[in-house]
């Protein structure tokens, strides 16, 4: 059972803060500079984000007041990635959503029990102050259906026919699909819009209203919006009431409050309703087992693969559908009269796509995924978490997710194997590694370093329970831990008493290289 930092919430009755100094923004318009913008992020950064103005961080008695949820500097993908860093998406159904009283609002359930809760608390519990505008105070903005993915996509496309295609419509540039997902790729490299289906629920595209876990009581639409609610005289108490109902206040958006999974205060008033047999510790894992879907580190790699592959191919077939043929006559310049009377002569029909074309047969005649199809695939997902990899790199990760990937293809399972089923998951774990991967180079940070999500951590609980292994098994082990070795900048793999392999030369080094972890 992965471990929690459940935070232990004990209230005293409240205390006047030590700290009452106003907050004091910088205003910016749309005419404001880059300069401008920077500077006042920075010193309201400062004020709201580290020293909590105008609440302070503890009061007189050393207790502290703080109560922020930053999604903007330390919490980018909360209730985006589940306990075990897996991207989710909520399921929206009536048993999951409860409507916030008074409004036609919802949330999860147990998080509209928390803020109808707070909403008693806050606005008929407490005494109004003639100056705020914080008096009963209503719920504006709750949760709101996802975008469809697949209609995006079919909008990328739309996007890219302008900007690339309409120009070279006719001309041999585009033969086949392959031309077509390069220009699509070097297109794509040029915008900062999610491409694959991973990267469009990381980014804002799929956002913290999509999940249920915020809502807002009012609407901000200025700096100065953020003051004159962050210095109103009821915002302290606001920030009390909300903290005991496991609530916390995002600092970047001060109406905006997010259920908290790790408040003790939500778990044990709230979300235990719902799992009344559940220990405390367990709730936040039944959330998201409950609650939730995973979008990438369970699925087949393969199929994940294939079928962002075939989202190209069906866009490339709605494209050769309307321009059926091309030409091997080029022009450098627009399509000209002797262009077009080349073109009625030199006609060429373009190939259709299909999925078969980064597929190939293996030694037994199985069909498996070519390599130049996961290279494609890595490609986008490195551009789209802003990662270049070098020549080296790239090979590597092609070379052997590919390998890892025509491994899943060749295994047979062993039926209720709890082995293949909950130690290895062969099949999802060439996009785990990649994942991973991509995530280390990004984070500078040693002690968020990560094992395999599956392979390394839920493994080793299970190892002891096994003492013999398929060649299949063992070399999916020396796989998994070459890679890894190559993620943690380690050189070779050891092997265990178990018979599995780890990463680096010794443990000693895999150790301290990892922290343990």
């Amino acid at each position: 059972m992965p471990e929690f930092n459940i935070q232990s919430l004990t209230f005293k009755p409240e205390e006047k803060s030590v700290v009452k100094e106003k907050l004091e923004v910088i205003d910016v318009t749309n005419g404001s500079s880059t300069a401008e913008r920077y500077k006042s992020r920075l010193v309201y950064k400062e004020q709201v984000n580290d020293k909590n103005l105008p609440v302070g961080n503890e009061n007189s008695k050393g207790v502290s007041t703080r109560n922020q949820l930053d999604i903007w500097y330390d919490n980018l993908f909360y209730g985006k990635k589940d306990f075990a860093n897996r991207l989710i998406t909520v399921v929206f159904n009536n048993q999951n959503f409860k409507t916030i009283s008074g409004t036609n609002l919802s949330a999860l359930n147990f998080v509209a029990d928390a803020v109808n809760n707070f909403l008693v608390q806050f606005n008929e519990d407490r005494a109004t102050h003639p100056q705020s505008r914080l008096n009963n105070i209503k719920i504006v903005k709750a949760y709101s259906p996802q975008q469809n993915y697949d209609i995006y996509f079919r909008s990328l496309y739309e996007r890219f026919f302008n900007d690339v295609l309409n120009d070279i419509k006719y001309t041999n540039k585009i033969k086949n699909i392959n031309d077509f997902t390069k220009l699509f790729y070097l297109w794509a490299l040029n915008t900062n819009d999610p491409i694959t289906e991973t990267g469009f629920y990381k980014s804002q595209k799929y956002d913290l209203y999509n999940t249920g876990f915020a809502v807002d009581f009012s609407v901000i639409n200025s700096d100065k919006d953020k003051e004159l609610i962050l210095n109103d005289p009821r915002f302290e108490a606001l920030n009390y009431v909300a903290k005991i109902n496991g609530l916390k206040i995002d600092p970047n958006y001060p109406v905006r409050l997010i259920a908290d999974l790790k408040s003790e205060a939500l778990l044990q008033s709230y979300a235990q309703n719902y799992f009344p047999n559940a220990g405390l510790f367990e709730l936040p894992e039944l959330v998201y087992k409950n609650y939730f879907i995973r979008r990438n580190f369970y699925a087949s790699s393969e199929a994940l693969i294939s079928d962002f592959l075939g989202k190209i191919i069906k866009i490339y077939n709605l494209f050769i559908d309307r321009y059926k043929y091309r030409s091997d006559f080029s022009t450098s310049g627009n399509l000209s009269q002797s262009f077009l009377k080349k073109f009625e002569t030199n006609k060429i029909k373009r190939e259709k796509g299909n999925l078969s074309a980064f597929f190939e047969p293996n030694q037994n005649g199985d069909l498996i995924i070519k390599s130049e199809a996961v290279k494609t695939y890595i490609q986008f997902r490195a551009k789209e978490e802003d990662i270049k990899l070098n020549k080296g790199e790239l090979k590597f990760l092609t070379n052997n997710i590919s390998n890892i990937v025509k491994l899943d293809g060749g295994t047979v399972y062993v039926q209720n194997s709890q082995f293949n089923e909950e130690k290895f998951l062969i099949q999802s774990q060439a996009v785990n590694y990649l994942e991973n991967f991509l995530f280390t180079k990004n984070n500078k940070d040693k002690n968020n370093t990560r094992d395999f999500i599956f392979f390394w951590n839920r493994g080793r609980e299970y190892v002891k329970n096994f003492t013999t292994f398929s060649e299949s098994e063992a070399l999916f082990s020396y796989l998994l831990a070459a890679l890894d070795a190559k993620r943690i900048k380690c050189i070779g793999v050891h092997q265990m008493e178990s018979g599995l392999f780890m990463p680096c030369k010794s443990h000693e080094e895999y150790l301290r290289l990892t922290g343990g972890y």
